[in-house]
Order: structure tokens, then sequence, then C-alpha cells
């Protein structure tokens, strides 16, 4: 009877798999679990004394051949999930296109010029390094998760976890300028962010580990890293989670007094950034934003790590627009919070495809309305100005360096978020293409008093913007926030869209110079973030024939009459994600760039009846097309 049954030895789980709860392929000497990891695969029981010697002899080649067979097997993993996508399938296939090979993806991060392969983890050096780079470029800028002192003594101590210190050195490397990462801090960035999300995802999600606020910022961190480069479904599944667990936690509500005092602090900016990221990232169609204000009951975030300032109101009670609110001109943070909440309602009320709003726009009762009112009243609290010497003089006054050498940007970037915030909603609710998707839906006829200060609020607000982006650059700011990048593109295409209308020379003359002032903050050197090389072609790409152009600066226009692929790439000029997205092209190829301003039906700028204003927009825009491309 013995003889008769094939007896089957069953494969053993592995000492990870098994402590862990996770399937084990049984795979020797590395399961593909422990490969994926970069862990050591322990397996339990002896083993017979020639599979001994032989694993030990062959063990350290086959834990490299099996790390890339695990790799090849998620990867593929990933194009069946997504097989259906295609839109996924063509971001992968323009990975493979630039030259992205399995080398590039091994866990050790070598960069093939060098053959320096990057630590899993960066040394005890390495990371005070970071810490220093992090809190000068990265801290309050705008997004605050951390204490320094607390951070610092932390690390200092091993009390952080190793997915956190990844993260937060994934965010930093991009500004470091240790000779270490030269030439080849992208690859650093993305190393780091890998280690970080496969430890999360290993020691965060599984039942033995408590939630914990840690979790909410290196989630958040990692997404926004790939958020940059363009990976936005990994990055929104990472927001995601950041913000489930944010709301796990309770973060939107008062900490318990039972935390330290730096513990609270914490808790209040880690729940207002993520609360900020979520916004902006919803700037696009048909992505409403996940948190909602009415659910934000922790008081509004201070801009000094002064444990001991007042307390700041709510965002509910500042959306009241009371007659006193005890929030002033220097509470920067809590003033973008508040525009970014605008930001929030902008998006809801003009990006969403198919929603009719009840009330026409110059209703009081309205939501244009509403937004607009809250946007005025960002004046009386801020006293924000259209001046740009006040601006500046704001800048030197109050952000200068003690040493008298430039802005801190650590000190001053929430006083310039809040006013660009300003400016942008102010784009937004004015833009004309997004007003048109409204008059669309009415037959009652447009007041021509309101379409004329739509447009003139539009022109004036994006001209605004622009000349702070520029005051940046003058002031010597060397980095800013990514943001900005879009802020400048919505800028940039207003201009481009009011450089048709003829009958204001002095409109359309500055609209030249600020439109190549868009570009130019694209173009910038040194490029840290590289989504302003996606951003900076996605702009120089778009062009409008003239007729299109008048049509939207005209009252009297037929709003059905618009090609729907016009349509389609005017709404695609305000979708950050789509504009951020690797699919996107990094650079103007020199036929694009002559036939995009030498082509009178691509380009409404050869139309303009004035010739001094024809001669100056290709003397502006011809050094622009030289510009290499961002590093």
């Amino acid at each position: 009877m013995g003889d008769s049954i094939d007896v089957r030895r069953v494969r053993q789980a592995c000492l990870n798999c098994r402590r862990k709860k996770r399937r084990c392929n049984g795979e020797r000497p590395t399961c593909s679990f422990c490969a994926r990891l970069h862990q050591y695969c322990r397996y339990d029981g002896p083993q017979a004394p020639a599979l001994q010697t032989q694993a030990g002899i062959l063990q350290e080649e086959n834990m490299t051949l099996a790390a890339r067979v695990a790799l090849l097997e998620s990867r593929l993993s990933m194009l069946d999930t997504f097989s259906n996508n295609p839109e996924v399938l063509n971001g992968l296939q323009q990975q493979a296109s630039q030259g992205e090979t399995l080398d590039s993806l091994d866990t050790q991060g070598t960069n093939s010029d060098t053959g320096r392969p990057f630590a899993p983890m960066p040394d005890h050096a390495m990371l005070q390094s970071l810490a220093d780079v992090y809190f000068r470029c990265c801290h309050n800028q705008p997004y605050c998760y951390f204490h320094e002192e607390t951070f610092r003594r932390k690390m200092e101590h091993s009390l952080l976890p190793s997915y956190l210190l990844l993260a937060f050195a994934a965010t930093a490397v991009r500004f470091s300028p240790d000779a270490y990462f030269a030439g080849r801090q992208h690859l650093a960035m993305d190393h780091y962010a890998k280690e970080a999300w496969a430890k999360l995802v290993d020691q965060s999600l599984s039942d033995d580990n408590p939630l914990n606020i840690y979790t909410v910022q290196a989630a958040s961190m990692l997404g926004v890293v790939d958020y940059i480069a363009g990976r936005n479904k990994l990055a929104w599944m990472k927001f995601g989670l950041s913000v489930r667990f944010a709301q796990s936690m309770c973060l939107g509500q008062e900490p318990d007094q039972g935390m330290t005092i730096y513990e609270q602090e914490e808790h209040c900016k880690t729940f207002w950034s993520i609360y900020l990221i979520e916004r902006i990232v919803s700037c696009g169609m048909n992505r409403p934003p996940t948190i909602l204000d009415s659910n934000c009951a922790i008081q509004l975030p201070a801009d000094s790590d002064n444990v001991h300032i007042p307390l700041l109101p709510t965002l509910a009670v500042v959306q009241d627009v009371p007659k006193n609110v005890s929030i002033g001109a220097t509470d920067h943070f809590a003033l973008t919070i508040f525009m970014a909440s605008v930001l929030g309602r902008v998006g809801s009320w003009g990006f969403q495809r198919g929603s009719v709003e009840a009330y026409l726009p110059w209703d009081s009762r309205s939501e244009f309305a509403k937004i607009n009112g809250m946007i005025l009243s960002f004046e009386t609290y801020s006293g924000a100005s259209e001046s740009i010497e006040i601006f500046e003089e704001t800048l030197d006054r109050v952000f200068r360096h003690s040493s008298g050498h430039g802005i801190d940007f650590g000190r001053a970037c929430h006083f310039v978020y809040s006013q660009l915030l300003y400016h942008l909603n102010q784009c937004l609710l004015h833009h004309l293409f997004l007003l048109r998707r409204l008059f669309k839906t009415y037959e009652t006829k447009i007041p021509p008093s309101f379409f004329r200060t739509a447009v003139q609020k539009s022109f004036e607000h994006a001209a605004c913007l622009t000349e702070r982006l520029v005051s940046l650059q003058r002031q010597g700011c060397d980095h800013y926030p990514s943001f900005f990048g879009y802020a400048a593109v919505i800028a940039g295409v207003i201009h481009y869209i009011h450089l048709s209308n003829p009958n204001i020379s002095t409109t359309a003359t500055e609209s030249v110079k600020y439109y190549e002032n868009c570009i130019q903050f694209l173009d910038q050197e040194p490029a840290y973030w590289e989504s302003f090389k996606r951003l900076a072609t996605s702009l120089k790409n778009f062009s409008l024939s003239s007729s299109v152009a008048k049509g939207i600066l005209s009252s009297t226009s037929d709003w059905n009459a618009l090609d729907i692929s016009i349509e389609e790439n005017l709404w695609r000029m305000c979708d950050y994600s789509w504009l951020l997205d690797s699919a996107r092209p990094t650079s103007l190829s020199s036929d694009e760039g002559e036939q995009l301003f030498s082509d009178p039906e691509r380009s409404f700028a050869a139309s303009l009846s004035f010739e001094h204003l024809l001669e100056n927009m290709f003397a502006s825009c011809e050094p622009l097309l030289q510009h290499d491309s961002l590093i």
C-alpha cells in the first residue's frame, strides 16, 4: 500500500512568512516575499548536509537572482492588474522607451555611471545631513509634519521607524548638495521612496502594529514624491491611505490633552498639511476633496513653534466671515489653509463636469457669489494688496535673513503661499473657460458688465500672480513649493488668451511679457522639481486660433460653438494631475517650437493687428525655444 501512494512533501513556510502570517511559496534559498522586501530568508528545521553545503556556496549568487525574479513577478502582477487601463499601460510603456531597465529599479539603487550603490538606510551622519537639508528647504514649505527639536532628538536616539526616516530622506535628497548624491538625486529619491513604502506596508499594515502618526506622515510624504514624478495612480493610493489613517486617528479633532504640547502641535500641523495636499491635488476634473470642511474641528495651525501663542479659531469660524475673528495678517499658515479651503470650493464649483448650479453666477445666492465673498474676506484678514511693491517690502522687512543676505523662505513660505493662492483662486473663479462652461447651460443673456469684470479680474490677478513669481526669482529664492508651477501655468494660459485682444494694446503687450515670465519661471535653473519640465512644455505647446481666443473674450459669442477637442485641451490645462502625469513630454522639439509660434492657424499671436507687438512677441519667445531640458 505504501508503494502505491505518491507521497509529496508540502513546502514549508519560512520563518518571516510564519511570523507575519503571509502565504509563502517555499522557494529556497529565498522565497518571493523575502526577496521583495530584501530580507534574509530562513527556514526552520535541519537540511541534508549536502544541501546545506550547496546552499552555502550558492546563496550569495541566488539572493540577487531571486530578488530580480521577485521584482519581475511584481511587475507582471501589476501589468495584469492594470491590463484594462490603457492610461497606466501607456505610462509604463513610456518609462520603458526612456530606457528604464531592471538595473535602474534594482533594490540597491546602483548608478550605472558611478557604480556606487545606495545603502538600504542612510547612515547616521547622512541622516543628520539630510535633516539639515529638510529643515532648511522642505519644512514649512508649505507642509509641516514635525517639531524640529523633537524630531532631531528622536532621530538621535533611534526612536523613529525606518520607513519614516526613508520617506524623510526621499523628500530631502532632491535638495541635497552632498557629493554622494551629485547628479543622481532622483535615483536616490526613488530608491529611498521604494524602500520606505515596502517597509511601511510591511510594518504598518500588519495586525501586530498599531496605527500611529508616523504612518500618516510617511504615506503623505511618499505620495508627494510620486505625484511630482508623474506617478499619479501610486500617489492617489498613498494620499488616500494618509487621509484615511488621519481620519481613523481623529487628527481632525482637537488632540488629547494628555499629549505633550509638542505632540499636540505635531498632531495639528500634520492634519492641516494633509488637508492642504488634498486641496492642491484636487485641482482637476471630477476629483472632489475627501476631507470635508465640516469635519475639521481642530484649530487652524500657527506659524511659530512657540506653543504659548494664543489659540487660533477653527476653519468654520473663518469661513463664516464674522465681524470679529481672532486671525491676523501674520497668521500666514492659517491664512494659507483658509485659501486652500476656498481652492477646494472653487474646484468643486468649476471642475465638476455635468454639475449645474441652481443660481446664476451673478445671483447673490449662487456658489460663485459665496466663494467671491470668502476670497474678499481674505483681503480684510491679511491686508492683501495688488501692489507688488507692498509684497516685496513685506518680504524684505519681515523675512530677510538675519545676516541681511536673501529671503528666509522657510519663514516666508506661508506668507507667499497664501498670497499666491489668493490670486490663483481669483484666476480660477473668473477663468473665462470655466465661466463659459456655466454659460452654456443658461438661456438667459449674460450681463455685459459681469463678463467685463470677469475678463478684467482674470487678467489682473494673473498679472499679480506672475509679478510675485518674478519677484521671488529677483529676491534670490532658489527653491519653491512645486505647486507654484501649476500657478504659473494657469496664469500663463490666461495671458495667452488675452494676447488676442487687439482693442487694448496695453493689455496685449503686457500679456506677452507676463507669458514669457511664466515660461522663464518654469525653465529656471537649478530645476529641483522634475514636474516643472512637463509644465513648461505643456504651456509652450498650448495654442489657440485667433478666432477661438477672441470668442472666449467676447460676451456675445456662441457658447456652444467651441470645438470638443479645443474644449478638452482647455480642460487639461487646468488639470494639475494631467499636467504632471509622466505621459506628458518633458521637452519641446525644434519643429514643434517653430510651428507653435509661426503657424497662424495655431497661434493667434500672428493675427495681432499691431506690428510692434508681433515683433516683441517673436523676440521674447525666441530664447524660450533654445532652453535645454531641465534636469
